[in-house]
């Protein structure tokens, strides 16, 4: 048979931490992400709940930024949930 190997047939030289692991590591969440959760048709509360998720994704990653990319999100992030918990009803 003259059959050809497939790609994963070969080993990839590839170190921990190079250009290879940005696909796997970029963040997600951009500023469209949250002005999109702020202007949906969801009640507060789920908002609320999707923003919170969001910095907790962003606080993780903020963990091995030593250049502090991460903070501009974070803070949007901030403001959003500052802005929606002053919008809550208070008890």
């Amino acid at each position: 048979m003259n059959a050809k190997a497939s790609q994963t047939d070969k080993p990839v030289k590839a170190d921990v931490g190079d250009e290879t692991d940005v696909a796997q590591t970029a963040l997600v969440i951009t500023p469209r992400d949250v002005r999109a959760v702020m202007v949906s048709a969801t009640p507060a509360s789920e908002k609320l709940a999707e923003l919170e998720a969001m910095k907790r994704e962003v606080d993780a990653r903020m963990r091995a930024d030593p250049d502090h990319d991460l903070e501009p999100i974070a803070k949007e992030i901030d403001q959003a949930i500052k802005h929606l918990g002053s919008q809550q009803p208070q008890s």
